[in-house]
């Protein structure tokens, strides 16, 4: 395990205090726990009686400290499964499926260290401890999805939310120090001791506090290096500290969500054996859940699952969207000219097309033959629900004959007007994206950001045949492009306003942001 050391700093709620998701007292569920019986440490659930043991994940790397949400519909635990073998938190559905990195930091270095994640009672914000050792110290921090971390001040680390969102309780001190148990409101004010430990070295050490659900107790383990060491019980103001008789040997308590018993991590017959047992608030009923004869740890108990937010009208099906394509006119602003009727409205004479950089062939506007033929296509994959991998995609593929340059001015045009052009263009739908990725919760939500456009870069190559300019095409998928944009399970309703290409501009390249409109989706009536 990684060490703890020296201070920490707790971070602002992102979000307004919010009603739990789980009322007291909930109905027990799974017990969800980390476990290196496969060579690696995986997540994994297990009923409390030791049935339907289900692994969760399953990859090369440790996957550590699972945490419940407070609907019980989801896990957040740490993993350095990056390439930069950085520490992460990730976000998994019950089942396992849906894995979301939610972290780390900006600017996380190789060497940093997140644990003790934990969901806020409205389960719309995280709290983990984060430790950079060029700093020497720990931050407990807050994050929100797509959002970053803060911090406030210094205080300790295995931080834990009291289910009325007011207050985390946390372990006080670091290595040098007493260990005891505080809490403070969650923006670092008015620090409050709940336990009192003496102020020599060595002392007694109080570590892992765990609220009780309904808020008037705490569990915490206490080691004073006598027969005393083990799990205590203490009243939410810090009084009655009372000894679980028979729990030596536990360590990680958490608290059953109906708030009669306990899940602990139960030391073996060697130092790094444990497994996961349950124990009655006074010791009695000891029952051992899952034991591997590895290490089985950071043990915690799932409220029953609620049910999922309420859904939203959607298609069975929606799939292709085909966008033949046109060349793209500017806006008529100022009339000098009337269309025919039946639309007899106002027009602009001459026509002038959007981008200044690419044209097409076409017989009685430049002398070349006409040829241009356009169009992108969109296609839903469907992914596989009967696996945890995020499977589902949308196919793109672009197709572009005849593609020109306008002048002799675009770099990839060999200095000569209307040469092929071999630069990029830049395919992007304008999208209005409804969907469940939202929050950790997968609430139902629309973006507001609208309309998102997700750019796809087509190369263009030169033709050998002198009557027909360059081709442009590519044949991709929107994840390999932005990876996680399209996410299996999601029910995304992506909405399309309009296909547009860009050009590359006068640099030919479409990641600069010089390229302007060259074609859009629409029809031609010869």
């Amino acid at each position: 395990m990684k060490a703890l050391l020296s201070a920490i700093c707790l971070a602002t709620v992102l979000l307004p205090g919010g009603t739990a998701l789980a009322s007291f007292p909930g109905t027990n569920g799974k017990i969800a726990f980390s476990s290196n019986a496969g060579g690696d440490y995986e997540i994994y659930s297990v009923n409390a009686d030791g049935s339907g043991l289900n692994q969760l994940t399953n990859n090369s790397v440790d996957d550590l400290e699972p945490a419940w949400s407070p609907d019980g519909r989801f896990i957040v635990f740490v993993s350095n499964r990056d390439a930069d073998n950085h520490d992460e938190l990730h976000v998994i559905e019950q089942n396992g499926r849906s894995d979301v990195v939610v972290s780390p930091p900006e600017g996380n270095p190789n060497s940093a260290f997140i644990s003790d994640p934990e969901w806020s009672p409205d389960a719309r914000t995280l709290l983990f401890a984060y430790f950079r050792p060029t700093h020497g110290w720990w931050f407990i921090v807050t994050l929100q999805q797509g959002g970053q971390p803060e911090n406030v001040a210094s205080f300790g680390v295995d931080p834990t939310w009291s289910p009325d969102g007011t207050e985390v309780a946390f372990r006080s001190g670091d290595q040098d120090l007493p260990e005891e148990i505080a809490a403070t409101k969650p923006d670092g004010s008015d620090r409050r001791a709940i336990t009192t430990v003496c102020s020599t070295n060595p002392c007694q050490a109080d570590t892992k506090p765990a609220w009780s659900p309904d808020g008037s107790r705490l569990a915490f383990r206490r080691d004073v290096g006598t027969t005393d060491d083990g799990i205590y019980l203490v009243d939410a103001d810090g009084t009655n500290p009372t000894l679980v008789p028979g729990t030596s040997g536990d360590y990680a308590p958490a608290w059953s969500p109906d708030g009669t018993k306990l899940v602990v991590q139960r030391a073996g017959s060697t130092s790094w054996v444990n497994e996961v047992q349950t124990i009655n608030l006074d010791g009695s009923g000891r029952t051992t859940v899952f034991s591997s004869g590895q290490s089985d740890q950071a043990p915690d108990w799932q409220p029953a699952p609620g049910p999922p937010p309420a859904g939203y009208a959607r298609p069975k099906g929606a799939t292709p969207l085909h966008a033949s394509l046109v060349v793209a006119y500017e806006p008529c602003e100022t009339p000098n000219e009337v269309h025919g009727p039946p639309l007899a409205f106002a027009s602009c004479k001459p026509p002038k097309a959007v981008s200044d950089y690419l044209t097409v062939g076409t017989a009685d506007s430049n002398g070349q033959p006409t040829k241009f033929i356009g169009s992108v296509k969109y296609t839903t994959l469907v992914g596989n629900p009967t696996t945890p991998e995020n499977e589902a995609d949308v196919r793109v593929e672009a197709s572009l004959t005849d593609v020109r340059c306008k002048s002799a001015q675009v770099s990839p045009c060999s200095q000569v007007a209307l040469a092929d052009y071999t630069g990029e263009l830049q395919a992007a739908a304008e999208l209005r994206i409804t969907d469940k990725d939202n929050d950790f919760t997968r609430v139902p939500a629309t973006i507001a950001n609208d309309f998102l456009r997700v750019p796809v870069p087509i190369p263009c190559t030169a033709t050998a045949d002198p009557t027909v300019g360059a081709t442009c095409g590519v044949d991709t998928t929107l994840d390999a492009v932005l990876p996680g944009v399209v996410k299996e399970g999601m029910r995304a309703i992506w909405e399309s306003r309009e296909v547009k290409v860009l050009d590359g501009g006068e640099d030919g390249l479409a990641e600069t942001d010089d390229n302007t409109v060259f074609a859009k989706q629409g029809i031609f009536v010869p």
